[in-house]
């Protein structure tokens, strides 16, 4: 991972979208070397995919059907 990929670069992504990322960079992180840039850069950027998925479900939970 050559750079951090912040929320605002995810908002636009569909959820398909935003699992297929966390996987391709979930791979890059297994790969990296631990305490370098690229091995910081994945970890926050899966940890800013997973905020904007649990939001979008947060969202979607408030507003759905209610009984």
């Amino acid at each position: 991972m050559s750079r951090l990929i912040e929320t605002k670069d995810l908002t636009h992504l569909r959820e398909s979208e935003l699992l297929a990322l966390y996987r391709a960079i979930a791979c890059e992180l297994a790969q990296s070397e631990p305490h370098t840039t690229a091995h910081r850069y994945a970890l926050a950027s899966l940890e800013n995919i997973r905020q904007v998925i649990n939001q979008r479900k947060a969202i979607a939970w408030r507003h759905g059907p209610k009984p």
